[in-house]
């Protein structure tokens, strides 16, 4: 699939996202490398009998509302992963989105808005809940209502 559409501008399809995995019982929203991620926490609950949707949103803007509130109707139930702080992230649009009268939940997984300390990719992702294990288990306890 071509970035451009011939003109030095952005093809219509490259700006809409794109369903990597259908999936029944919950929507897993992703942006940039989280995607890889959130696919591997989706093998993890496959093998666990939880069908996840997955969906690669690409771009931040324009913002695909159409697919993501199509698979939310479906799952009722929607976590949004980005390697990008929670406050004022993608993760807050997409929040809004649901958040008038649509019964659809909404979980936001991304680093805090605060002081995060060094150490390597796997450690920090580990420690802050955002590598596929722990995304995995979040989505599995709000899919058991745990959450």
């Amino acid at each position: 699939e071509s970035f451009e559409n011939g003109n030095g501008k952005p093809s219509a399809s490259f700006l809409r996202s794109r369903t990597l995995a259908e999936g029944r019982d919950v929507t897993l929203i992703s942006v940039g490398r989280m995607t890889e991620i959130c696919a591997e926490s989706c093998r993890i609950l496959k093998s666990g009998g939880i069908s996840a949707e997955l969906i690669d949103a690409r771009v931040l803007k324009p913002f695909d509302r159409d697919a993501f509130v199509q698979s939310a109707e479906k799952t009722g139930l929607v976590f949004v992963a980005e390697d990008n702080v929670l406050s004022g992230g993608f993760g807050s649009y997409v929040e809004d989105l649901f958040a008038q009268n649509t019964g659809v939940k909404v979980y936001r997984i991304a680093w805090p808005d605060e002081f995060i300390p060094h150490g390597t990719q796997t450690q920090l992702l580990k420690k802050y809940g955002m590598d596929a294990s722990s995304i995995a288990e979040r989505v599995r306890e709000a899919v058991e209502g745990k959450a």
